[in-house]
């Protein structure tokens, strides 16, 4: 199974879902991280045959489109091209899984995150609480966004009945 979308952007709990009042992409739904944050603060739009996806300094967190799920063996790939931006933010993105009460103060999934300087991290949520996984960590397979030049990479979850 091959999806492209947005998953995780990084982490600070939120126990409410954030009222949702932008236009967005049918069947779009978003959750932020840190309380308060304005529904402008990430916006996900249709670009090609993906998804563009903007963020604020406060619009960390997740979107998803709830008919995007699967059960049992299974494989999700996300292409990325992070665009350059200002500033030296060390942002994470990436993709989550396994999601469960998303909508409520129990939400629970796993997420894969990289970042421009080269590390990725793993990770689990579980309510308002994080645990790592795998703290970030440097890889020589994540290319790593520099200057004035876009950073292109793919990510790719596999899981079978075993691993």
């Amino acid at each position: 199974m091959r999806i492209r979308l947005l998953a995780a952007l990084i982490l600070v709990a939120a126990p409410v879902a954030a009222q949702q009042t932008v236009a967005r992409p049918a069947g779009w739904r978003l959750r932020y991280d840190r309380p308060g944050a304005a529904d402008t603060a990430m916006k996900v739009a249709a670009m090609g045959t993906g998804w563009h996806v903007t963020t604020s300094s406060r619009g960390s967190g997740i979107a998803w489109r709830a008919e995007q799920t699967t059960r049992g063996d299974f494989r999700v790939v996300l292409e990325t091209s992070l665009a350059p931006s200002t500033g030296n933010h060390l942002e994470g993105y990436g993709l989550f899984l396994g999601g469960g009460d998303l909508d409520s103060a129990n939400q629970n999934y796993l997420y894969f995150l990289i970042r421009k300087d080269g590390q990725f991290l793993i990770k689990h949520r579980a309510g308002a609480e994080t645990h790592n996984i795998l703290a970030w960590t440097s890889s020589p397979a994540i290319i790593k966004q520099e200057g004035s030049a876009s950073a292109d990479n793919t990510l790719a979850v596999e899981a079978s009945a075993d691993s």
